[in-house]
């Protein structure tokens, strides 16, 4: 848990491009043949790569301290210090930089993706917060003076939309830095199995989490190690204090009589076909196995309700907008006929 509090040495944090760049050439040169040094030393010669970054990871290394350390030196995400970490565990490091390589790839593809398709209605969202000012401001205060305007409901809609807008914004903001807050105090297992509640985020939180347990174990258990090894090895972990919560808790259940599929069907945070899996493997003594394929599984499902995701979005995001404009112009023009039918009788 120490290790974890602890600040990263290195000032700026590498970009998710430089990451991934950092990882395909390393992983790359392991496969190769090149030792843990060699490769370090190696890209350390490499003008595409900072020589700050080698350094830290060679400092850590040479330290005694594990790769896993230097990475988390380095501001790497710490998904990927976990994962180094039971790597060098079961040893399994070419086929972990692998899957991480991977994982950062499809992560700055999804953020790319993102940022794509919530740009230009965020720029629309922005123009129609300055419109309402302007209209407030400027245009409002001459329709009233000129055309005797009454506080009808667009009129009021033009004068305390742009306060609404912010008030919102200032609710939101402060809801979620309060509930950040109240998660703070809490344990890493209350705050998993509060955000596996979450409507649409609780889902894919679950679907990321039973991937990454179900792969990380299925490995460890393809080693020949038995459940109460692993939970031994999940307490040592100083990265992610939901599974050193977890290895502890399940230490207790196991002392007190409850077997692993019965630990897992109570977990709110993974999904529920996770522990059916846990008894079908243990049934058929291939566990490991099946708990790596089954992570595969849920990896793909949770990339195609993230892209289904992405395809509402922009949609959405438009018809809020559209319904945005047809107010503003509702409330701009219906005033200025009412009252121009008023002087026509």
């Amino acid at each position: 848990m120490g290790a974890y509090l602890r600040k990263p040495i290195t000032k700026k944090k590498m970009s998710s491009k430089e990451q991934h760049r950092f990882l395909s050439l390393f992983e790359t040169l392991l496969a190769s043949g090149f030792s843990l040094l060699e490769a370090l030393n190696f890209l350390d010669k490499l003008p595409s790569v900072k020589q700050e970054e080698v350094r830290v990871i060679r400092e850590s290394f040479q330290a005694g301290e594990n790769l896993a350390r230097g990475f988390e030196k380095l501001n790497f995400p710490k998904a990927v210090v976990v994962q180094l970490e039971f790597a060098e565990i079961h040893g399994d490091l070419l086929s972990t930089l692998a899957s991480m390589k991977q994982y950062q790839k499809t992560k700055a593809e999804q953020q790319q993706k993102l940022v794509k398709i919530a740009s230009y209605p965020a720029l629309l969202l922005i123009f129609l917060f300055v419109l309402l000012i302007a209209l407030r401001q400027y245009l409002l205060p001459q329709l009233q003076e000129n055309l005797m305007l009454s506080s009808s409901w667009s009129v009021k809609f033009i004068e305390y939309g742009p306060y609404g807008i912010l008030v919102f914004l200032g609710v939101l903001g402060g809801t979620i830095l309060i509930l950040k807050l109240f998660l703070s105090r809490k344990s890493s297992l209350y705050r998993a199995t509060f955000y596996a509640k979450l409507p649409f985020f609780g889902k894919l939180y679950q679907f990321y989490l039973t991937s990454y347990i179900s792969r990380e174990w299925g490995r460890l258990f393809q080693q020949g190690l038995e459940l109460k090894d692993i939970v031994q090895i999940m307490k040592q972990l100083t990265t992610y204090p939901l599974l050193t919560e977890l290895s502890e808790q399940m230490e207790r259940e196991l002392q007190n009589g409850y077997s692993f599929h019965e630990q897992v069907e109570s977990w709110a945070f993974v999904n529920d076909e996770f522990g059916v899996m846990v008894r079908q493997g243990e049934v058929k003594a291939r566990l490991g196995e099946e708990l790596l394929i089954y992570s595969q599984l849920i990896w793909k499902m949770m990339l195609e309700k993230v892209e289904k995701a992405m395809q509402w979005i922009q949609p959405l995001v438009f018809l809020f907008v559209a319904l945005m404009i047809v107010s503003i112009y509702g409330a701009l023009l219906l005033p200025i006929y009412s009252n121009m039918g008023e002087v026509i009788k």
